[in-house]
């Protein structure tokens, strides 16, 4: 009889277990408006007040109902912190930083001596024509930008909960946005 109790409590604790599901959510959407909205500051693109930028409905309305039914009845998600803005003093010091190196940089943009890699981080491409002072100095800019984005990346992580180790998926994200933004002649 023993044994048998045992086995039931054991079976027991053992179902209650398989049941237990944590999804962990990696808020991309915010991401994703994040990123505009910040590289858009920083290129200077202007949006007309109070709109909000056009997201697009990838599904139908039938995967919608699956996703009703699934969240019904599947595992409970546990989403990262839920954060309306992730603008913080950090994050805004971060964009003026780079907002300002970008009207430095743009000469060098023009002039094909500085470009954007597929990674959404500046490279020098070509300095022929450039002074060493003008080298120099373009060496500077590119290297703080760089910090700069890296650390507006980890900062956008932090605003919105997600995990360090994620910051690659931020840096991405935020890749495709510096990339699209641009003139094609900045791209590497």
């Amino acid at each position: 009889m023993r044994i048998f109790r045992n086995a039931m409590v054991f079976t027991t604790l053992f179902a209650v277990a398989a049941c237990v599901t944590v999804n962990i959510y990696f808020p991309t959407q915010k991401v994703d408006q994040a990123a505009e909205k910040i590289v858009d500051q920083v290129y200077g693109i202007e949006q007309p007040d109070g709109e909000a930028p056009e997201t697009k409905d990838d599904s139908s309305s039938l995967s919608r109902m699956f996703e009703v039914v699934a969240d019904c009845f599947g595992p409970t998600a546990a989403y990262a912190q839920d954060a309306t803005t992730v603008s913080n003093p950090a994050i805004r010091e971060l964009k003026n930083q780079i907002a300002a190196n970008h009207q430095q940089l743009k000469p060098y943009y023009d002039a094909g001596a500085v470009k954007i890699g597929t990674d959404g981080m500046l490279t020098i491409a070509n300095t022929s024509g450039l002074s060493v002072a003008q080298q120099a100095e373009l060496k500077r800019l590119v290297r703080a930008d760089n910090s700069a984005r890296n650390s507006l990346y980890s900062e956008v992580a932090k605003a919105l909960g997600i995990a360090q180790s994620e910051v690659g998926k931020v840096k991405d994200i935020f890749a495709k946005h510096w990339r699209d933004k641009a003139p094609a002649a900045w791209l590497q």
